[in-house]
């Protein structure tokens, strides 16, 4: 019922949000280690806010971002230039995945990194190759 695929919750699951739109995302937590020391290293500085409950909630925001945009978010595919610029000339020039382009597209669709929040964090997102591979598929 818990079993995890523990490569896949490293090496990522794609979430595709239709018209060539694709994102591999990493389990946020589980056994993506990775994630757990960024968000530790990102949080070191913070970390008597963090126990006394007073972090600006936009500080955490960005930690958080920063912390997917390093260890849970992969790669892409789809993702056009024209997401950051606005200009419809660029709907045919791909966004290179990295952190700062990560982080940027993120900003500019806050609903998209909700979303990649709640699949990342779930056990079915890692559970479904797991469940296909036991049935015999």
């Amino acid at each position: 019922m818990f079993k995890t695929a523990n490569a896949l919750e490293t090496k990522g699951t794609t979430i595709e949000y239709g018209d060539g739109v694709e994102i591999i995302v990493a389990r946020a937590g589980g056994a993506n280690k990775k994630f757990a020391k960024t968000l530790a290293r990102l949080t070191r500085p913070h970390r008597s806010a963090i126990k006394n409950e007073v972090l600006d909630e936009a500080l955490g925001q960005e930690l958080m971002l920063e912390a997917y945009a390093e260890a849970v978010i992969l790669g892409w595919s789809g993702v056009n230039k024209d997401i950051l610029t606005g200009d419809d000339a660029d709907s045919d020039t791909p966004l290179e995945c990295t952190v700062e382009n990560i982080k940027a597209v993120m900003r500019e669709l806050p609903d998209l990194f909700t979303d990649i929040q709640a699949v990342s964090s779930s056990l079915s997102a890692y559970r479904a190759e797991v469940m296909e591979a036991d049935s015999g598929n």
